[in-house]
């Protein structure tokens, strides 16, 4: 049983790392600071550091909150794109 909860704890922590480096990608992918992309949603920027560095568990609402924001700066971007044009 111990070595059941030390497996699931370490799937854990990968999972925590790999969502993290994920975010990471995708918040440079845009071109935002983490102090910026943090500030916008509503999370300090040490958190948010924790968060792409598998520090802390990312929870189904911090996904919500990221995905959003990311996809808004995506459009604001392809907006700005498309009127230079």
């Amino acid at each position: 049983m111990q070595d059941e909860m030390l497996r699931l704890k370490h799937i854990t922590v990968i999972a925590n790392k790999e969502t993290g480096e994920i975010a990471r990608e995708r918040r440079k992918e845009v071109g935002v600071s983490l102090n910026k992309f943090a500030k916008r949603i509503g999370i300090s920027p040490a958190y948010l550091s924790q968060l792409e560095r598998g520090l802390k568990p990312w929870s189904g609402e911090m996904a919500g909150r990221f995905l959003k924001v990311l996809n808004k700066i995506r459009k604001e971007k392809d907006g700005c794109r498309k009127s230079d044009s």
